[in-house]
C-alpha cells in the first residue's frame, strides 16, 4: 500500500466576505508534498498563498474542499494534524523577548502538550547554529538569529511538516543563505516542506515541485521544467542598445518565435529581454535597434513565472483583492 503524501490539499476554496462583497482567495486549489521533498507556491501579492499556509497549518478553515497532513483531515482531525506541523513565518514576531530562546521553546512546546527534554532542546538549538545564546534573551537576537529561532521552534517536536511562509524576508543575502541550508538539511533527513517565497532563486535552489497561483487560481504545477514547459519558453536573449522606443515592442512581438519583451534601465544604456517561445531560434526576429551587446541564455523560474503572470492580465482573470483578503483573514 502505497503511504499518503504527509500534506494533501484537494479543491481547497476559501471566501472573504466585506459587507455584501464575497472573493475567493482560494478557488480550487490542488497541490501535494510527497514525504522528503519541498513544493513551493509562487504568486504575486494577494494570489492566495498565505491564506493557503494558514488553512494547512489549522489557523484558518476553509470554506470547502479538503486538507489532509499525513492522513489527518485538519478540520475533523485537528489535533492529530496539528502534531505534524511546524509553522515558520517570515518577521520577527512571535516570541518573549524578555525570555531566553531556551525559555521561548520550553513555553511553546507546553503549549503544544509535548514534553521536551533538556538533551532534546539543546539538541535543536544546537542544530540552528544557537547552542550558544539559549540563555540570552530574544531582544538581544538578530533578525536573522530569531528566524533561526522560528525554526528551532517548529522543529522542536520534529514534525513530518514544515510550513515556511516567507522565511527569508527581510534577511540579509549571508543569513538567508543560512536559513535556506537549514531547510535543506532538514528536508535531507526525511522533513517535508510548503515554502512560499517572492525569491525564484531560493525556489529554485530548494523546490522539488512548484505551484504558480494567482488570484487564488492555479496557472501551473509541475517542476522547474514542467513550469517552462507551461510557459512556453524556451531561451531569453537580453540585448543592450542605446535608445528604447516603445513601438519596438509591438515590432518585436509580432516576430515569430517572441514569446515576451521586458525592458530594463541600465544606466545610460536600456536592456531589452526578449523570450523565446519553445523551439524557437533566437535572434531570428528582426530588431529594429542596433544591438550594443547580447547574451543569450535557458530561461529561468523567473522569465517563465511573469510569462505566465503576463498571460493571466492579457486574460483578464481576477481574484479576491489584496485589501479584501488582508481585511479578512
Amino acid at each position: 500500500m502505497t503511504a499518503p503524501d504527509v500534506l494533501s490539499c484537494r479543491s481547497l476554496v476559501r471566501e472573504f466576505s466585506r459587507g455584501r462583497e464575497r472573493r475567493r482567495a482560494v478557488d480550487g486549489l490542488d497541490l501535494s508534498v510527497p514525504a522528503g521533498q519541498v513544493c513551493a507556491l509562487i504568486g504575486p501579492n494577494g494570489a492566495g498563498k498565505t491564506t493557503t499556509v494558514r488553512m494547512c497549518s489549522t489557523l484558518l478553515l476553509p470554506t470547502s474542499g479538503s486538507i489532509s497532513v499525513l492522513g489527518h483531515d485538519v478540520v475533523r482531525d485537528t489535533r492529530a494534524a496539528r502534531q505534524n506541523i511546524g509553522l515558520v513565518l517570515g518577521g520577527e514576531r512571535g516570541f518573549y523577548l524578555r525570555a531566553s530562546a531556551q525559555e521561548n521553546l520550553r513555553f511553546f512546546a507546553a503549549v503544544q502538550g509535548a514534553r521536551i527534554t533538556r538533551r532534546a532542546l539543546s539538541d535543536v538549538l544546537d542544530q540552528v547554529g544557537l547552542a550558544d545564546r539559549a540563555r540570552s534573551r530574544v531582544e538581544t537576537f538578530s533578525r536573522g538569529m530569531v528566524q533561526r529561532l522560528h525554526i528551532a521552534r517548529a522543529i522542536l517536536t520534529r514534525p513530518a511538516l514544515l510550513l515556511l511562509d516567507e522565511p527569508t524576508i527581510g534577511l540579509d543575502p549571508e543569513v538567508a543563505v543560512e536559513v535556506r541550508s537549514l531547510v535543506r538539511q532538514l528536508v535531507a533527513e526525511g522533513t517535508s516542506a510548503l515554502l512560499t517565497s517572492h525569491s525564484m532563486r531560493e525556489v529554485e535552489l530548494l523546490a522539488d515541485t512548484i505551484v504558480v497561483i494567482a488570484g487564488g487560481r492555479t496557472l501551473a504545477q509541475g517542476d522547474a521544467q514542467a513550469i517552462g514547459a507551461a510557459a512556453g519558453i524556451g531561451e531569453v536573449s537580453s540585448y543592450l542598445i542605446d535608445d528604447w522606443a516603445e513601438s519596438y515592442r509591438s515590432q518585436l512581438l509580432s516576430s515569430p518565435g517572441v514569446r515576451s519583451v521586458d525592458v530594463h534601465a541600465r544606466g545610460l544604456m536600456t536592456e531589452v529581454v526578449v523570450a523565446w517561445r519553445s523551439g524557437a531560434v533566437p535572434g531570428s526576429a528582426h530588431l529594429p535597434f542596433l544591438v550594443r551587446g547580447e547574451k543569450t541564455q535557458a530561461a529561468g523560474l523567473e522569465e517563465c513565472y511573469l510569462a505566465l503572470l503576463a498571460d493571466r492580465g492579457r486574460s483578464g482573470t481576477g481574484g479576491a483583492p489584496d485589501s479584501l483578503i488582508d481585511a479578512a483573514s
